[in-house]
């Protein structure tokens, strides 16, 4: 079924807009969207490309064939400046195509990590001068990467390892660019065998039966994450670790819920000395830059809200 949109031309001289129809996709979808994430006409109109049924895909408009088929919207973007796509191509090489020939302009490996995984998503910078690619090893293990797009594709990272740039906990946001584009942050949990609320073994109650993660806090100060700010001009990296202030007793509501387990659950840059994190409650928290070496946050609600 064609669905009809109305498309904005933000070339100068193009027009106020008009409206055509998304072609049928040619392929059965592995996740049904209704509506295109994203959508770009070609400069000369003859085709569309688009973030729909969780995938991007480039159609032909005067044949309403599928050209060109990416399984993942997390891995292809469209650039500025030209009509040029960034795609993670089977998690392993990061490949600029010129659409809607898709002839490769350029390309990089990405750096394979012992422990399986690979790219996850594509995060661009607010100008598209850097592209971050989030690592996800599938086996608690995070990371990123920093790539240069505006000009030769090159890695601009190199602090971690060369065989395995995963090197932080699982994290529960993606990572994000400053809006001067000099930073990157992202905010991994914790390395822990069980909770972070959760007291060291030796205090557990000996008649325990439960789950570990159901045990209270003793109280005081706890660490919950890590905020990772990513020098790019510098290519330093500098961690600060999160905290909560924990009464006696603590616990979450539900143990389980998946929001206390990964650090933060939004991440943003207000403004360029100023950076917010969301705790799992919801909270908003401003910090302002540069940070304390320990940040301690408020400690959020036990019981989280409905997602």
């Amino acid at each position: 079924m064609s669905r009809r949109f109305h498309f904005h031309h933000s070339r100068a001289g193009a027009g106020t807009g008009e409206s055509f129809e998304l072609p049928a996709l040619r392929k059965p979808p592995n996740s049904p969207i209704a509506d295109p994430d994203w959508l770009r006409l070609s400069d000369d109109g003859s085709a569309v490309l688009a973030a729909v049924y969780g995938g991007v895909g480039l159609w032909d408009r005067a044949r309403g064939d599928l050209a060109w088929w990416h399984p993942r919207a997390e891995t292809a973007w469209p650039l500025d400046g030209g009509q040029v796509l960034l795609v993670a191509e089977y998690q392993r090489r990061l490949v600029r195509y010129a659409w809607p020939s898709m002839t490769v302009l350029d390309e990089v490996p990405t750096v394979v990590p012992t422990c399986g995984g690979g790219i996850e998503a594509l995060v661009p910078s607010p100008t598209h001068r850097y592209a971050a690619a989030w690592l996800n090893s599938g086996q608690g293990e995070n990371g990123y990467d920093v790539y240069r797009v505006d000009g030769p594709l090159t890695r601009v990272t190199h602090l971690q390892h060369a065989a395995n740039p995963m090197n932080h906990p699982p994290m529960y946001c993606l990572p994000v660019f400053s809006p001067d584009e000099r930073v990157l942050a992202c905010a991994p949990g914790v390395r822990a065998e069980v909770a972070w609320w959760t007291p060291p073994y030796s205090a557990w109650p000996h008649d325990w039966t439960g789950e570990e993660a159901e045990i209270p806090s003793l109280g005081g100060p706890t660490t919950f994450g890590t905020l990772v700010l990513h020098d790019l001009e510098r290519d330093a990296e500098s961690t600060y670790p999160l905290r909560f202030r924990l009464g006696a007793g603590w616990l979450p509501a539900d143990p389980g819920d998946s929001r206390w387990r990964y650090g933060p659950i939004g991440l943003e840059f207000p403004a360029e000395d100023r950076i917010r994190l969301t705790l799992p409650d919801g909270t908003p928290v401003d910090l302002a830059l540069p940070l304390p070496p320990t940040v301690t946050l408020p400690t959020p609600a036990r019981r989280l809200p409905s997602e």
